[in-house]
């Protein structure tokens, strides 16, 4: 093997490992070097079934808190240590189990961030940055994470702007049963500006993309021209197939649209 081949796969194995997911289950010691990514040395995590996790980085060792490990009794109940691009700004940080919700269905984590200033990983965004059952959408840079109440998922996707996290995407779960004659679970999707202002909603059959809402009249259901309005246009009599699609609110109240106009959504159909 030539030196420049040596140099080419040493370089093509370094790629993939930077890129490579790596999770640390909680339920057992590890000790473990972590690169995060070219330009740094590898970061030493190690636990040892205390309550902390040691950090080593050059000429440092930073203690941070496990607090999975000290409330759960159950050690695989505890999560699992992340390392992970949370904010997709090409260096991986570190998810640290903060709760666990639901019977272990909801795992919930801090994310750190490297500060090489400091040479310390200090939480993103402080410590009001809640991140539950994080999965990544490397291609659109969206940090997606699910929780589950009751039999119902509830969605909160980040965007980030200068590393900082702002709520791009709001999933919530709707159940039309005053309206449908086979009430399934449909998801309300609000698109949001970096200013927190909602840009676009719209139901969709799927809780993760847009996919079309047909749905069968269980009664007759007036509709209006636009949201809001005090006269009524028509009516969709019981039994009609609808599609429905984009969602505005006026006032208090949300509005679906379907082909023939505006329909007018119960309060407790969206749960939030």
């Amino acid at each position: 093997m030539t030196t420049s081949t040596k140099f080419l796969l040493a370089g093509l194995l370094t790629s993939l490992a930077l890129a490579a997911p790596q999770d640390f289950p909680l339920n057992k010691p590890f000790d473990a070097s972590v690169a995060l990514d070219a330009r740094l040395a590898p970061v030493r995590l190690s636990f040892n079934n205390q309550p902390v996790l040691l950090v080593g980085s050059p000429k440092n060792v930073q203690k941070i808190p496990l607090d999975t490990v000290a409330d759960e009794l159950n050690p695989a109940a505890r999560g699992a240590v992340l390392i992970r691009d949370f904010d997709f700004d090409g260096r991986k940080d570190l998810g640290i189990p903060s709760g666990v919700g639901y019977g272990g269905v909801n795992i919930f984590y801090t994310v750190y961030r490297y500060q090489p200033a400091s040479k310390t990983f200090v939480p993103m965004s402080g410590n009001d940055f809640p991140v539950c059952n994080p999965e990544f959408s490397e291609g659109a840079q969206v940090l997606v994470t699910n929780s589950r109440s009751g039999p119902m998922w509830y969605g909160l996707d980040y965007k980030f702007k200068q590393g900082k996290p702002w709520v791009y995407r709001r999933r919530s779960p709707v159940l039309l049963e005053d309206l449908a004659k086979e009430a399934d679970l449909l998801t309300l999707f609000e698109i949001h500006s970096p200013q927190g202002k909602v840009v676009q909603s719209f139901l969709s059959s799927d809780s993760t993309q847009a996919k079309p809402v047909s749905i069968v009249l269980k009664q007759d259901v007036s509709i209006s021209k636009v949201p809001g309005a005090r006269g009524l246009s028509g009516l969709l009599k019981a039994g009609q197939t609808v599609t429905l699609d984009k969602v505005e609110r006026s006032g208090s109240h949300l509005y679906v649209h379907a082909p023939a106009g505006w329909i007018l959504l119960p309060d407790e159909s969206v749960h939030r």
